[in-house]
């Protein structure tokens, strides 16, 4: 009885103590589909959020990842505001905290309709045979395709969309008519081929890729004294994650399993 007493005893003590406090980070975003996708969605967030909410679990840390401008990003991440940005490459901050394992990248591709009038594409003076084209705002291509943008950017032969989350959009103004090509990731587009019927491949074609793949990391900042920790972290937990079927599960969910 006296032995219980000091079992109960002992447990109210521990019970007493404080928890401790998770760790909180807070990593800003803009939408790289099908990495980074709706933030908020309880269903498809993103591949890229997914796996850092494995890496940074409840109740050890406190993760949150918000939507914001790139303006916006850089200027609280150089304040110390936040503790890391997706989609950096290091040239674009070579004095960040990086992994040693990359964020994910991206290429992107030229898709048009399987009956196109443009059966190879062999620079961007070829576009000029199409009436409309979607391209992504703000986003470079390459040299000779930026020159074309801006050269065209307001006679009417191309429109704009906000980000690669738009690609089943373009796809469907593909399909319409209203476009004869367009520019997106070619991990959007195998997103959204995977998850739509009405896309099918045999209508719609990547005629080429554009420009070189691009390589983007998660940057950490370089004011915070756990930032070295959290990279570290990012490299082992990915390490120990990729070899798992939950990393598989999570590949074919999002477009991005090519066995």
């Amino acid at each position: 009885m006296r032995r219980i007493r000091r079992m109960l005893l002992l447990l109210a003590l521990l019970g007493a103590l404080p928890l401790s406090a998770a760790q909180e980070i807070v990593i800003a975003t803009q939408n790289y589909t099908p990495y980074v996708c709706w933030i908020n969605s309880p269903t498809h967030p993103g591949f890229l959020v997914e796996l850092l909410r494995m890496i940074y679990p409840k109740p050890q840390y406190n993760l949150r990842i918000v939507h914001q401008s790139w303006e916006w990003s850089r200027r609280n991440l150089n304040r110390g505001r936040l503790h890391a940005i997706i989609g950096m490459t290091r040239a674009d901050a070579p004095y960040l905290i990086y992994p040693s394992t990359p964020a994910f990248t991206l290429r992107y591709g030229l898709y048009v309709p399987v009956d196109t009038p443009l059966r190879r594409y062999t620079g961007p003076d070829d576009l000029l045979r199409l009436m409309r084209k979607g391209f992504l705002r703000n986003e470079s291509f390459t040299d000779d395709l930026d020159r074309f943008t801006r050269d065209h950017q307001k006679d009417g032969s191309i429109v704009f969309y906000s980000s690669a989350g738009d690609t089943p959009r373009m796809m469907r103004d593909l399909l319409s008519g209203y476009l004869e090509a367009f520019i997106t990731t070619t991990a959007a587009a195998d997103w959204a081929y995977s998850r739509r019927n009405d896309f099918p491949e045999t209508k719609i074609v990547l005629l080429t890729p554009l420009g070189e793949e691009q390589t983007y990391w998660i940057g950490f900042s370089n004011q915070k004294k756990e930032s070295r920790a959290l990279a570290k972290r990012f490299d082992s937990e990915m390490k120990r994650i990729s070899r798992t079927p939950a990393y598989r599960r999570l590949q074919k969910k999002y477009g991005l399993f090519h066995p």
